[in-house]
């Protein structure tokens, strides 16, 4: 069994605590979840400060929603002194720069852990490099479902992988029973069913060129595959 810490600050990383732990088929469990106060200042001079002893210990991999750059750097610095194998870190800010850019990130690890910034949590898909992450990404990544037609209407989706949000599983539930004249506007559907329910940022940016949870609801687009049943 895969051990898995979530770092959680307000409703980011509550999520991924029940679907893994809902949709981990006993391989894959959330052991431990530590919640970080919403309300942060801008400047974190002792980050430490902020982690309790052993958090981190005991533990193959932690997703670490920490949304603050002081916050994210120290969490990889807890990560690699309690021995993990990665930390999976979804929704790097752009506007952190070096601040905490998956490059100064991985500087900070030194080689000790992998670190993973996937733009969105379902961006992440193997191979990764690493076997603990390739693991759970096989289960929990870039989605894949399988959808059984029978005409038009829709008589089953089976989620293979699933976006570590749950999001995927939303998609599958309610594309069920539904009618679509077509693939195309099957996979629409499924899209905006995924930015739906997806906490991913909204609205424009100046810094990317597609915002989380436009992305997260590409991902759900393509994600689909058509059983035709007779």
């Amino acid at each position: 069994m895969i051990r898995i810490l979530v770092v959680e600050r307000g409703i980011y990383g509550e999520r991924v605590v029940e679907t893994i732990n809902k949709y981990g088929n006993e391989r894959f469990k959330v052991v431990r979840r530590f919640k970080l106060p919403r309300e942060l200042p801008e400047l974190i001079d002792e980050p430490e400060g902020y982690f309790p002893r052993g958090v981190f210990e005991g533990v193959d991999v932690a997703y670490l929603y920490t949304l603050h750059p002081d916050l994210t750097i120290q969490g990889v610095l807890e990560a690699c002194k309690a021995g993990l194998s990665a930390v999976i870190i979804p929704g790097e800010d752009p506007t952190f720069k070096g601040a905490a850019s998956k490059e100064e990130l991985q500087r900070v690890a030194e080689g000790k852990i992998d670190v993973f910034v996937p733009r969105v949590s379902c961006a992440l898909h193997p191979p990764t490099g690493n076997r603990v992450v390739d693991q759970l990404a096989e289960r929990f990544g870039m989605p894949e479902i399988h959808v059984s037609l029978h005409g038009q209407r829709v008589l089953s989706v089976n989620v293979v992988r699933g976006a570590p949000c749950g999001a995927t599983w939303y998609v599958a539930r309610n594309l069920t029973g539904e009618r679509f004249p077509d693939a195309d506007a099957l996979r629409r559907k499924a899209g905006l069913l995924a930015q739906y329910y997806c906490r991913a940022p909204r609205g424009y940016s100046p810094f990317e060129d597609v915002k989380g949870i436009h992305l997260a609801g590409e991902l759900h687009a393509k994600s689909v595959k058509i059983i035709k049943l007779k």
